[in-house]
């Protein structure tokens, strides 16, 4: 190898409406391409080799895919013998507005949908997530309990008048999501202007779902989300624990910043708040439709400067760390590659052949069994995305 097995990485954001804009979104900071331009919302920067945003080398400019083939050795012999590629997508999130309804199929589910649709489902890879809040995260996620929707349903009238017969039939949530995707946009919003006229007549302030519809009536009142929201619990994720957004679990991120690592995947089944395209046939195919698990993880200590944030899965792991001023952390990874970046604080990574100063935005992948230790001038935060390997 003619290069250094750590290097650093030119990563780029990717300008979807639902972004933060300007310098009030972290993505916009942490993004080195371009000076920021204010009225351009920042949503996500993409750290990977996923083809609709890949990251380059900073020293050649190479895709960090065409060096990964190049040098297969930086993945590793485990990650080559099972995936041959890199097989996580790493991501920071700036959400000013609610993404799209969605869910993510399961592995089958992908490989079915790529082949007869590739246009919509690019690759045929499955996403499950993990989600870490960086500054915030609030976030849709998965079903009521039939119990909570019944009480809700028999206190509201503009949507209990609708639903709450079915949840005395066994397949309830099936029953009120087909009748829901069958909607015309006329019947949406006369059922939605009905549901914000109540709630301004019995003002129904603190109620956090009726809250979420009124901000965003006016920019969807023709769209099912509003309605499908009611069905779906909310979860503000605290400071210490991550969302583990599984497979065929519909889920929405309503606010927040967070750090985002997934299977190495862009395929998205949207059914809600968004003008792109919706698919309700594969939604009625993949959802369980039963209220869902709790779906919070809490980090688990690694050393004294970073915690793990796991879900079983096999492609990939958070670590959060905080390196204080004028500490230090040394890392050997366990024969797989990373990824990290650089939230807040600055110092200096230093490995066997040399040295890279480290600040906000900058972004270093490290190759399959290196080592390193990072120095800390100012108080460091740094998110890394690596594989767990069978030994953990």
């Amino acid at each position: 190898m003619t290069f250094p097995g750590i290097f650093e990485l030119e990563c780029y954001s990717q300008n979807y409406t639902w972004g933060k804009k300007g310098s009030h979104s972290l993505v916009a900071k942490l993004s080195k391409q371009t000076p920021i331009e204010e009225n351009l919302p920042y949503a996500e920067l993409w750290m990977g080799t996923h083809p609709n945003c890949p990251s380059r080398t900073k020293d050649n400019q190479e895709l960090l895919s065409d060096r990964l083939k190049n040098y297969p050795e930086l993945l590793g012999a485990y990650v080559i013998s099972r995936w041959a590629e890199l097989p996580f997508l790493f991501k920071i999130l700036s959400i000013d507005q609610p993404l799209s309804l969605q869910a993510h199929p399961d592995k089958k589910k992908a490989e079915e949908l790529h082949r007869s649709d590739p246009r919509h489902y690019p690759d045929s890879n499955y996403k499950p997530e993990i989600a870490l809040p960086l500054n915030g995260l609030t976030s849709l996620y998965g079903f009521r309990n039939t119990q909570e929707l019944s009480r809700f349903f028999s206190k509201f009238p503009p949507l209990g008048n609708i639903f709450s017969d079915d949840f005395n039939k066994e397949n309830g949530f099936a029953s009120s999501f087909s009748k829901i995707m069958n909607m015309k946009k006329s019947e949406i919003d006369a059922i939605t202007s009905e549901c914000m006229e109540y709630i301004a007549e019995n003002k129904y302030a603190g109620d956090l779902h009726t809250e979420l519809f009124c901000s965003e009536y006016t920019r969807y009142k023709e769209d099912i989300g509003l309605i499908l929201l009611f069905f779906m619990q909310i979860f503000t994720v605290p400071m210490g624990k991550a969302m583990f957004v599984d497979k065929n679990q519909l889920h929405a991120y309503l606010q927040g910043e967070l750090a985002e690592c997934m299977a190495n995947s862009d395929n998205t089944v949207r059914g809600g708040f968004t003008t792109k395209y919706q698919d309700a046939n594969s939604l009625k195919d993949m959802l369980t439709f039963q209220s869902s698990p709790n779906p919070l993880i809490e980090g688990k200590k690694i050393d004294k400067y970073s915690k793990r944030y796991s879900a079983a899965l096999k492609e990939f792991e958070l670590h959060e760390i905080y390196i204080p001023k004028n500490e230090s952390l040394s890392w050997r990874n366990n024969g797989v590659p990373e990824i990290f970046i650089v939230i807040s604080g600055a110092g200096q990574l230093k490995y066997k052949h040399g040295g890279i100063p480290v600040e906000r935005g900058v972004v270093i992948f490290v190759g399959a069994g290196y080592s390193y230790e990072i120095n800390s001038s100012i108080n460091l935060q740094i998110i890394r995305a690596t594989i767990p390997t069978p030994e953990k």
